[in-house]
């Protein structure tokens, strides 16, 4: 028992010291190292196969149908205790399933590393920089840990893989952000429905998506109603609008992802952009895809929007200040005091 012991203190011990340069709070990696066992267990080999990405990979898929060729040879050996039954064949695909659900949580919980290192750190509200995070964040969900285990146990391509992981690395990261409705979407999606998302995802803006022309009519439109039928957008056909008025500073500020347009203009104008609205089925979703081109789809608006009441448009990134407003720094002119339009 001890030498147990003395293994399981060792791969936390070689973890944490593994994550720290991905800038992951002491909680975070508390919640990747119990995950990882409930996928991997011990044929996950900590720290060097977690480390080494698709040499990993390679390394766990040898070793676990290395365990399947033994499982056939157990059952081969037993077979004439059953006789011309099918009884020993019935156990021998039995044991050939449970080592295949086995890799494929084992592949995950390798695709779980791969997309936390390769993650960007986090924003504090200071501006960019490593973000560790407070340590009392709740462990991962018990049942929603139970859920995951059962979907990523049936991805057998690596794409399936790919993207659990990096579900797996987002939930790890901020518990709670994948709904478990989510994960059974993810597990039904039939391709024409994921190459619809794939299509989407990158025109994403903060929290909704500009309903340009694109999107009014044609291919664009069918997409639209078709993404709006399982959830994931609302507003299809034009009939919502985003609302953007300028405050007593004269500012008002329509944010993305990582960068925002700044518009200085007349206190009290108001702007109105035809929008979708995105779930947040579909908001989970699309986290998981392509990102958007932020400063082109920004740049989109700005030259859309009606410039009445406006004297400049600016772009830039942003940082959440102490109080609950936003500041735009670093920003460039997009749409200059006098122009046109």
């Amino acid at each position: 028992m001890a030498g147990e012991n003395d293994d399981v203190l060792g791969r936390e011990v070689a973890i944490k010291a593994h994550m720290d340069a991905t800038g992951l709070s002491v909680s975070a990696k508390s919640r990747l190292l119990a995950a990882i066992d409930r996928l991997a267990g011990s044929l996950f080999d900590w720290p060097a196969a977690a480390m080494e990405g698709l040499a990993a990979k390679r390394r766990l898929k040898d070793r676990i149908e290395r365990e399947l060729l033994e499982a056939e040879g157990h059952i081969a050996a037993r077979r004439p205790e059953f006789g011309e039954t099918a009884q020993g064949a019935l156990l021998l695909e039995a044991d050939k399933e449970a080592v295949r659900r086995q890799l494929n949580k084992s592949a995950v919980a390798a695709e779980t590393v791969e997309a936390l290192k390769l993650a960007p750190p986090a924003q504090s509200a200071d501006g960019p920089g490593p973000h560790s995070g407070p340590d009392d964040v709740p462990d991962l969900d018990e049942d929603w840990l139970n859920a995951f285990a059962r979907y990523a146990e049936d991805a057998s391509s690596e794409d399936l893989q790919r993207l659990w992981g990096r579900v797996l690395a987002g939930e790890v990261g901020q518990p709670g952000k994948f709904s478990r409705r989510t994960l059974r979407f993810i597990a039904e999606l039939d391709k024409p429905s994921a190459a619809d998302c794939e299509a989407v995802a990158p025109f994403l803006v903060g929290d909704f998506i500009f309903r340009s022309g694109r999107w009014d009519s044609g291919d664009g439109l069918s997409l639209m109603l078709r993404l709006e039928e399982v959830g994931l957008v609302a507003g299809a056909g034009g009939t919502l609008h985003r609302k953007l008025t300028v405050d007593a500073n004269g500012l008002v500020a329509q944010l993305g992802a990582k960068r925002a347009l700044l518009f200085r203009g007349t206190p009290g104008t108001v702007k109105e952009l035809p929008a979708l609205k995105v779930t947040r089925l579909g908001h989970e979703v699309f986290s998981l895809l392509k990102p958007a081109d932020e400063d082109g789809l920004l740049k989109e608006i700005a030259a859309a929007v009606d410039k009445q009441g406006l004297t400049a448009i600016e772009l830039g990134p942003f940082r959440l200040v102490e109080t609950g407003g936003v500041q735009v720094y670093d920003a460039t002119l997009v749409w200059p005091a006098g122009a046109s339009g």
